[in-house]
């Protein structure tokens, strides 16, 4: 009907996005997403014969914010393996078209792209795993699980000279922020609970406890979780408002949030640092360089001169002064 008529009127493919009045909650529009793009994957023809690789693999949910998803690839490239399609970040409609040809997919926003990685599992037999390229214990894990998925000694000798080679080049700066941002109080806010899990791990790489942590899609069994990575005087929120956010890091001591674009007003209205983790950042947060420019970016607001002018009722905390 309509949608004919519009692909008639436009000369390209138009796909209906089944969410009229936008129906439902966040979860409900990721689902919407996913059925829309499952009518574009199978559609497309070979992009994969001649095989320039054994190893093939589509990258879900990297939006590819600040560049992350290059950041990733180059990784994927370094150890042999193909990347068919990224879904959405920087995707390609032909090569989204062809993505059921991949043999793995790796979930990275797991509250957004799960439906679909379940729907190419029943449909194209790709089976998936749920990875972050963020923080060093994931990246780690990601790379390898990817070998040990193709059962590939040569892609896991790669994959661990990626990691020793990074590691050591990283390390010396990831220490001069160590030393400055030991022992300070962290809360975050964020959308999904697995990308809520990466950022305890990192804080806690960097030194810092993790007080207070929300999310607003996160299920029961994550929240298990991100209590068990937890240390005891830890709160954990779920879908909180601003008010009870507000509330909340004022009794745990945070000093700085890691949130979205919303949570911004928030933080600065409490005297408190932040950093945004979603869409609007400048640098991405992906893989070993990224998790310097994580560091950075926490150091940078923490530390920075601005907190001393604040008065010292408000704001009692001792703050460092950035270099």
């Amino acid at each position: 009907g309509n949608t004919s008529k519009a692909s008639a009127k436009t000369g390209v493919r138009v796909i209906p996005v089944l969410s009229e009045g936008f129906k439902g909650n966040k979860a409900a529009g990721y689902r919407a997403a996913c059925e829309a793009l499952l009518e574009l994957i199978g559609t497309g023809g070979s992009l994969l014969s001649p095989p320039d690789s054994p190893f093939h693999l589509n990258v879900l949910g990297e939006f590819n914010v600040a560049g992350a998803l290059w950041a990733i690839k180059r990784y994927l490239d370094k150890m042999g393996v193909t990347m068919v399609a990224s879904i959405t970040g920087d995707g390609r409609v032909d090569k989204i078209a062809g993505s059921h040809q991949a043999g793995l997919n790796l979930v990275q926003c797991a509250g957004s792209l799960t439906y679909l990685a379940k729907k190419m599992e029943e449909r194209y037999k790709i089976p998936f795993l749920r990875v972050s390229f963020f923080g060093l214990d994931d990246v780690r894990a990601a790379l390898t699980e990817v070998a040990r998925h193709f059962d590939s000694p040569l892609l896991m000798r790669r994959a661990y000279r990626i990691i020793n080679r990074e590691l050591a080049r990283v390390e010396p700066e990831l220490k001069f922020y160590r030393s400055r941002l030991a022992g300070r109080r962290a809360a975050v806010y964020t959308g999904g609970a697995f990308r809520a899990i990466s950022l305890i791990k990192t804080f806690q790489d960097l030194g810092m406890e993790v007080v207070l942590v929300g999310t607003q899609t996160g299920k029961q069994e994550e929240y298990e979780e991100i209590r068990g990575a937890l240390g005891a005087g830890a709160v954990i929120v779920d879908d909180s408002n601003p008010i009870e956010l507000a509330q909340f890091m004022r009794q745990t001591g945070a000093e700085i949030l890691v949130g979205g674009a919303k949570e911004r007003p928030l933080a600065y209205k409490l005297g408190i640092s932040f950093c945004d983790y979603n869409h609007e950042r400048k640098r991405h947060f992906e893989g070993f360089d990224g998790l310097l420019n994580f560091a950075q970016e926490v150091y940078a607001t923490l530390c920075s001169p601005v907190w001393d002018h604040l008065p010292h009722e408000r704001y009692p905390r001792q703050r460092g002064e950035a270099q």
